[in-house]
């Protein structure tokens, strides 16, 4: 656990999303990764609402194995079956997603092609409460093992059922879709705060930290280095 007078952590995103009216990347995400909506969308106070409709980047420059996919989001309704709030699509219909209710009701699973990287979260629990603010971060390692945090805390057993990469160029992140092509239950209606991917796979801290919105994506040096010496 964090304590008071631990550093937040330098979290450095390669990608972040405000949804502040816009789907315009956080500054200082670099390129710019503006996100295509797929349908009609929604902004309200600061979040985008989706339902039978989804979000897309653009191609992604770099290549994943390890990752995080990071996302604070309500669901208005929970009886929903196998829509996708965040997920990696790469090429010939390989993906990896943050699923809600497709193998048990109510439950999150890590949702891959096939099921190929998917397993239950063994001691997971069903969500009881639409529109609750639920941060989710689902943690991919280089050697395979998968695990979720939702709400700062593991969710279920992590497992392990093998790595795959996702090329530079042919990948992209989605919002309210579990994988391309568009249809049938891979719509999640879904309201969205905010969203992050990384190139690694985050640690139990920095999941903690992010939840707690102690995180930075600034180091404090570089802060410091900003400022007058009254100012610092």
């Amino acid at each position: 656990m964090l304590d008071g007078k631990s550093a937040a952590p330098n979290l450095r995103p390669i990608a972040a999303w405000e949804f502040d009216g816009n789907l315009e990347s956080t500054p200082g995400t670099n390129p710019p990764m503006k996100l295509k909506a797929h349908g009609d969308i929604e902004f309200q106070n600061g979040w985008v609402m989706l339902d039978k409709a989804y979000l897309e980047s653009p191609k992604l420059n770099i290549e994943l194995k390890a990752k995080t996919l990071e996302v604070w989001c309500e669901l208005p309704t929970l009886a929903q079956r196998g829509g996708g709030v965040m997920t990696l699509q790469g090429p010939g219909g390989l993906f990896d997603s943050i699923v809600y209710g497709e193998r048990r009701q109510m439950e999150w699973i890590s949702g891959s092609n096939n099921h190929r990287r998917t397993q239950d979260f063994y001691g997971a629990f069903a969500e009881v409460n639409p529109y609750e603010v639920i941060h989710l971060a689902m943690v991919y390692e280089e050697d395979g093992t998968t695990t979720l945090y939702r709400n700062g805390v593991i969710y279920g057993d992590s497992y392990n059922k093998g790595a795959t990469s996702f090329p530079k160029g042919k990948s992209s992140v989605l919002f309210g879709l579990r994988h391309l092509p568009a249809g049938g239950n891979k719509y999640m209606t879904v309201s969205i705060d905010k969203a992050r991917l990384y190139d690694r796979a985050l640690t139990y801290e920095e999941v903690v930290a992010s939840d707690s919105g102690t995180n930075s994506f600034v180091s404090q040096d570089e802060i410091l280095n900003t400022l007058s010496p009254e100012q610092a």
